[in-house]
């Protein structure tokens, strides 16, 4: 019997290998080589199928896929607390049995399975996982565990025997006790089963017992197959046809016609043993050993007039050895003298490989070509497989199901492996996420599967967008040609190229027998050809990481073309991952800087769409976008960078001339188009900065906390200045955009304790962006008008609108209401109307035409901020009452130097701003604690509100910060923080309060912070 397991793939540091099952993680091997790995698996899975151990349930997955996780942990180190960053393979597949949106999700390397509802929940629940897994771990049992160099599924075939049945194990046991000569002379039991048993499985049988598929309309050739089996002479053969074909199924089909006697006489009763070349060979350490096996299963198999089943011939190449001695070489004498007969099976590709490495086995071989289905006949085969997958699944396939399924294989897919390629659609036909949980009694109530099921399976699958693949999506070029404009800025060729790449690939009219496309993207650093190649991506598949990506400098010295195709029986770089990704986008950066092995490997791809990798296995391109990068040309162009004025005929001209100059003629000739991307002007260069800015914008973060940002136009033309260099083009732009506005916005954001939605506005202020709170003035003093408001009309209009809608509030205050009622408020009432009449002539001042009109500004919003100013701490002092004398506590518990240091500076910012209102202050200290008398009229209302923490923030994050402790004389440990410093800048965490001053400086800004936490205070009342 046979059976896949599914192995998950680990590439160490030093370029060795971990492979474990899937499943059954205890079974793992370690090695340099991925096949004698897969080897030593296959031979301990099969031992342990065999005894009944492990069972098949778990043991391969239709529907598997791999997704990565990144996350920080906190690990333990030197009893400090450090961030580690770590990254996790997950491996996922949907339960449709266990209802509809569930998911069974593997962490292989730390052997956890979960089920969870719901797509969106799998990351989440799986990052809870892992750091309930590492909690608070010493970072050394971390390192174990970190990301290697490559993580990866990948299959492995095992040949095992059935168990066998109790009563049979009794008889076998009886007859070992019985039997003396079974145990050698030291006591060691002999193995009993026979060398093909070990390695072999009898097909026929299987066939017998009807645990093999049957072939379907292939008479002719089961009529020719079994005329050669029956000839005197020459009676081993190959059958050669593409994947899919049913090459596998002829020779199901001849063991079950050998086990119901439907064969000449001469191969009726005879054995059909399924071998393979690892088989042969697993578990053989010593010189001679596999040679000594090979000639005991020669022997048992001339001695039964069997017939060996031996899959690849390559397989038999390079299973053994190499310089001959190989099982190729070993079976190839008796096969020519006609003791054995031998029935192998290869696609074109793997006979020319074949042919390369054994020519003399292969010319011992009578071939059999085995042809694709036509249509009509791959239809009928598939609507009886329907059949069976209705039943198995309880869904019903339409006829319009499966002709548009056909359709789109034809289209899209491989026809040419019907029917194998269809059979596998119509699977993910029968298992789509619609018809999981719903049963039916009769077939006509089972959910039916038509066009629609059809294109979605398809889409799934391969990535695809369903509008591309539905024939019934309609197309307008022009919002394509819109779309890419809009994403890839100042490349109008570049997108139209795209554009019609698009509609090639929509109305399938292009060559099956080359990839779907081939570019040369060519230009200067910086101006979009990479970003070009993620946005095909984004379009074609809706993930911009389904591009496959290579450095190409990394093959640019002689013998490592050999890593991208594989050397020996290795798998390629390339070929792998366009086997396990076959619709994707390729992208080879810097081409030109490969070596010239490089080129004779990509002529094929370009030129035949398909690679053979050092396995013998075929890779087809034909589902791949092939785009390469280069900069030839670049260096001497005379326009490069901001502003240059080109035309395109001639810089097409210009980079045609440097391709032929450095390329060879038929590689230039097997490539779609060479596209030039033009330096960027101005205006490309704004578009680039804007779309870039939104979508750093649009991350979770603001996302998640409601906050809505906007930039005003002249912080673009901050990030041009900064972030556009004619040498890079515009590749410096993200870095700006990460310094020069997320840097100070994500200060704003960490830093701030409102809960909620919030706006803000981004202006340019002395050379820098800056952050202003646009949300509105609820629960803080007056916005201030000098400085930045000033210089932007905006800005000045909202501070403006800010001001009304504060002094409207303090009008309707509770306040008010009390000081009326006690007769005491007319001065504050004729200085709150004074201050909106004040208000009311900074309108004409709104539109500022020159400099002149913003000194105005400057001149007037001293004025008005200075009224404001004193007008609110009037009305909070009468709001917020308390007596005229307080005593506070200032010290630090910490030990630290720049603790004490913190002390001393906010005492001295105490003692002067408190001179500055006619406040009397007396300092005393006992034991490192200072306590500080303020006397004088509403000090109670003035100091209470510094009660509570004042953090200093070090410049080393690895440091701890260091907390002054304010509180009133005898009064209660305070838990909330008042102010960070840091960076020379003071924060207000409650009030959003900042400003650019040391602590020593702190005197000179005290009065903003005091306004700001009064205002608070009377909020909160």
């Amino acid at each position: 019997m046979q059976e896949r397991f599914h192995l998950f793939i680990r590439q160490h540091p030093n370029d060795w290998y971990t492979a474990s099952v899937l499943a059954h993680p205890q079974y793992a091997a370690f090695g340099p080589t991925i096949g004698p790995l897969k080897e030593q698996l296959a031979e301990v899975l099969s031992h342990e199928l065999s005894e009944g151990r492990i069972s098949t349930t778990d043991a391969w997955f239709a529907d598997v896929g791999r997704r990565a996780i990144e996350l920080e942990l906190r690990a333990v180190q030197h009893d400090r607390l450090i961030r580690v960053p770590m990254r996790f393979t997950l491996v996922v597949r949907p339960l449709p049995k266990a209802g509809d949106d569930i998911f069974e999700v593997r962490i292989p390397r730390l052997d956890k399975v979960f089920r969870i509802s719901g797509e969106d929940n799998i990351g989440p629940w799986s990052e809870e996982i892992i750091r309930g897994f590492f909690h608070l771990d010493p970072v050394e049992e971390l390192l174990p565990y970190q990301n290697t160099r490559g993580e990866r599924l990948d299959e492995v075939d095992v040949t095992w025997q059935r168990p066998k049945s109790r009563k049979a194990k009794e008889r076998a046991a009886k007859r070992r006790r019985n039997d003396d000569d079974d145990d050698d002379m030291f006591g060691f039991a002999r193995p009993r089963q026979s060398p093909l048993g070990q390695v072999g499985v009898e097909l026929t049988e299987e066939a017998g017992a009807g645990r093999i598929p049957r072939a379907e309309l292939r008479d002719d050739l089961m009529t020719q197959l079994v005329g050669i089996l029956d000839a005197p002479h020459a009676r081993s053969l190959l059958l050669v046809g593409p994947s899919g074909v049913g090459k596998t199924a002829l020779v199901h089909e001849l063991a079950h016609r050998i086990a119901d006697q439907r064969v000449p006489p001469r191969l009726q009763g005879v054995p059909l043993w399924h071998v393979t070349g690892g088989r042969i060979i697993a578990g053989m350490k010593y010189l001679g050993e596999w040679q000594a096996r090979c000639q005991a299963i020669v022997e048992e198999i001339r001695a039964q007039r069997g017939i060996l089943y031996v899959e690849s011939p390559y397989e038999l190449m390079t299973a053994g050895g190499s310089n001959g001695m190989n099982v190729a070489s070993f079976l190839l004498g008796p096969m020519r003298t006609g003791e054995i007969t031998v029935i192998a099976e290869t696609t074109p590709d793997g006979l020319l490989l074949a042919e390369q490495s054994g020519p003399a086995f292969v010319e011992a071989l009578r071939r059999v070509p085995v042809p694709p289905f036509e249509p009509d006949a791959a239809r009928s085969i598939l609507e009886k497989a329907a059949v069976k997958l209705g039943k198995e699944h309880k869904v019903r396939f339409t006829d319009a199901g499966l002709s548009r399924a056909l359709d789109v294989l034809a289209r899209f897919g491989d026809a040419d492996a019907l029917p194998g390629s269809g059979l596998e659609l119509m699977g993910h036909m029968a298992r789509l996420p619609a018809t999981r949980g719903q049963k039916a009694t009769r077939v006509e109530d089972r959910p039916a599967l038509g066009p629609r099921e059809a294109v979605t399976a398809f889409a799934r699958r391969s990535g695809f967008a369903e509008a591309l693949i539905d024939p019934d999506a309609l197309l307008d070029a022009d919002e394509i040609k819109a779309w890419f404009d809009a994403r890839i800025i100042g490349q109008p060729d570049a997108t139209e190229l795209l554009t019609n790449l698009v509609l090639i690939i929509k109305a399938s009219l292009d060559d099956p027998e080359r990839p779907l496309g081939s570019f040369l993207f060519m230009g200067p650093t910086g101006v979009g050809k990479t970003e070009s190649a993620l946005t095909l991506a984004e379009y074609l598949f809706g993930d911009r990481e389904r591009v496959i990506r290579f450095d190409m400098s990394e093959y640019g010295y002689p013998g490592s073309a050999a890593r991208l195709v594989g050397i020996g029986r290795q798998e390629g770089d390339l070929t792998r991952r366009v086997r396990e990704q076959p619709f994707c986008v390729l992208l080879l950066d810097e081409v030109e800087k490969a070596t010239g092995e490089v080129f004779d490997i990509l002529l094929q791809v370009l030129g035949e769409g398909r690679l053979t990798d050092g396995t013998g296995r075929t890779v087809r391109f034909g589902h791949a976008i092939v785009i390469m990068t280069s900069n030839l040309g670049a260096s001497d162009r005379k326009r490069i960078g901001l502003g240059g004025l080109e035309q395109p005929q001639a810089a097409a001209h210009h980079y045609r001339e440097a391709a032929q100059a450095f390329f060879r003629p038929e590689f230039v000739n097997r490539m779609d188009f060479l596209v030039p991307f033009a330096s960027l002007d101005a205006a490309a260069v704004r578009g680039i900065a804007r779309r870039m800015l939104d979508k750093a914008l649009a991350r979770e973060g603001f996302a998640r906390r409601g906050i809505t940002v906007r930039a005003r136009d002249e912080v673009l033309d901050l990030l041009m200045t900064h972030g556009f260099d004619p040498k890079y083009g515009a590749r410096p732009m993200k870095r700006a955009i990460e310094q020069r506005v997320l840097v100070p916005l994500s200060r704003r954001l960490v830093l701030r304790q409102a809960q909620g939605a919030a706006e803000f506005d981004l202006y340019v202020h002395d050379g820098r962006v800056a952050v202003v709170d646009s949300s509105g003035p609820t629960g803080g003093p007056c916005p201030t008008l000098a400085g930045l408001a000033a210089q932007h009309d905006a800005l000045w209009r909202d501070r403006i609108r800010g001001i009304r809608a504060r002094l409207d509030q303090w009008g309707s205050s509770r306040l008010l209401h009390d000081l009326r009622a006690a007769d005491s408020e007319a001065d504050l009432s004729a200085r709150l109307a004074a201050a909106r009449a004040a208000v009311a002539d900074l309108d004409p001042l709104a539109e500022a035409a020159d400099d002149a009109a913003v000194t105005r500004r400057q001149q007037a919003a001293a004025t008005m901020d200075a009224v404001l100013s004193r007008l609110e701490w009037d009305l909070c002092r009468a709001a917020l009452g308390g007596g005229d004398d307080i005593a506070l506590t200032v010290d630090s518990p910490s030990l630290h130097p720049a603790g004490r240091a913190a002390v001393e500076a906010l005492v001295d910012g105490y003692r002067a701003w408190a001179a500055t209102h006619g406040l009397r202050v007396a300092v005393s200290e006992d034991a490192g604690r200072c306590t500080v008398q303020i006397a004088g009229a509403g000090a109670e209302a003035l100091f209470g509100c510094e009660v509570g923490l004042h953090r200093l923030l070090p410049d080393d994050p690895a440091e701890r910060a260091v907390d002054v402790r304010v509180c009133r004389a005898d009064g209660p440990e305070p838990t909330a923080v008042v102010r960070e410093i840091s960076d020379e800048t003071l924060w207000d965490p409650t009030t959003e309060v900042e400003r650019p001053v040391a602590l020593a400086s702190l005197a000179a800004v005290l009065d903003a912070f005091v306004l700001a936490r009064m205002c608070h205070a009377v909020e909160r009342r």
